[in-house]
This record gives C-alpha cells, sequence and structure tokens, in this order.
C-alpha cells in the first residue's frame, strides 16, 4: 500500500491511521459504552435482567451469532436468547413462566450482517411481549396464565459459556460491536 500526502498539508506530529478489517468499534459520543468481540468464544457475564424493557444495538459482519441470553436456572425457567440466524434474520428463544418455549423469528429488509448498527428492543406487559429490531416489530399475546419472566440468574452479552450454549443452535458469540 503507499500512502501519498503533500508536506506541506501536514504537521510533523500528524499520524496516520489505518485499520484491517470489515469492523471497526470506534464511536465519537459513546465510545466508552461499545464493547468489542474480537472472538466467537468472548462474551461479558452481567446480573440478569429482572424487569422492565431492554433494548441495545450490535454491528457486525458475522453470519451467526448469540447477541443476548439468559438461560434458565433450572429447566422450564423462564429463559431468553436473542440470536442472529441470518443476513437479514434474528430469532427470539424464550421460555414463558409456564414452562413454553417460544421461538419468534423476524426477518428484516436491512441486512444485519453489514457492518451497519442496529437496534433491538424487547418490551412487555402482562399480556404482550414485544420484539424490536430496528423498523420492525412483532407482537406475541400471552395468554391469562403465562408470563413473560420473571428472569433469574446471569445474562450473557455477545456469546455464552460452551456448557451453556452446546443444546442451542447457534453456539458462536458476536464478532463486532455491542453498546
Amino acid at each position: 500500500m503507499y500512502f501519498l500526502q503533500q508536506k506541506e498539508m501536514l504537521d510533523e506530529e500528524s499520524q496516520g491511521r489505518i485499520t484491517l478489517g470489515p469492523l471497526e468499534c470506534v464511536e465519537t459520543n459513546t465510545q466508552k459504552y461499545v464493547v468489542t468481540f474480537t472472538t466467537s468464544q468472548s462474551f461479558i457475564e452481567v446480573p440478569g435482567w429482572r424487569k422492565g424493557d431492554i433494548a441495545f444495538s450490535f454491528r457486525t459482519t458475522g453470519e451467526k451469532a448469540i447477541l443476548l441470553f439468559q438461560p434458565p436456572i433450572r429447566s422450564n425457567y423462564p429463559s431468553f436468547m436473542v440470536a442472529l440466524t441470518g443476513d437479514y434474520q434474528l430469532t427470539f428463544n424464550f421460555t414463558l413462566n409456564t414452562g413454553t418455549p417460544k421461538t419468534l423469528v423476524i426477518d428484516t429488509n436491512r441486512k444485519l450482517n453489514g457492518g451497519e448498527w442496529h437496534k433491538i428492543w424487547i418490551d412487555y406487559n402482562e399480556h404482550h411481549v414485544r420484539f424490536m429490531i430496528n423498523t420492525d416489530t412483532r407482537m406475541v399475546d400471552l395468554q391469562p396464565e403465562e408470563e413473560f419472566g420473571p428472569f433469574e440468574g446471569s445474562m450473557f452479552i455477545g456469546g455464552a459459556p460452551t456448557e451453556i450454549s452446546k443444546k442451542y443452535t447457534v453456539k458462536q458469540g458476536l464478532i463486532g460491536c455491542f453498546h
């Protein structure tokens, strides 16, 4: 590679910067809130989601990835996973308080692994659960005896430990940015 620049246009202390690869997690206003995952085995374990809405953004060029995962503390307990499952597809797997597992696939017109930021938002009340990716929304109606949550245990961001993720379709973590 050759980089040409007129000498009189630069200060002596000027520096050039080049990055290799399709993805760079640099944000000027929100840099301290952006996490970069560089391997598919990377993840962050945080206290679990207990109640309220949850929203996050991600960007990647990877084909598939676990984005957010709160496994059940015992079998048939409430849990959820948000995973990138295709170029234009996100899958939400969740188990209700009744032990009923549900899968919701959202197809979108925007490519989800093209290196652009995408916003995910999950909110719920006693009647519905709403999943949103960018501006695409899907609602799940809850039966009177069904409840979304309460969730217990830790939540994993950007992936999950192998011993937990091995029984799921998407096993690899996010290579990319999370905000």
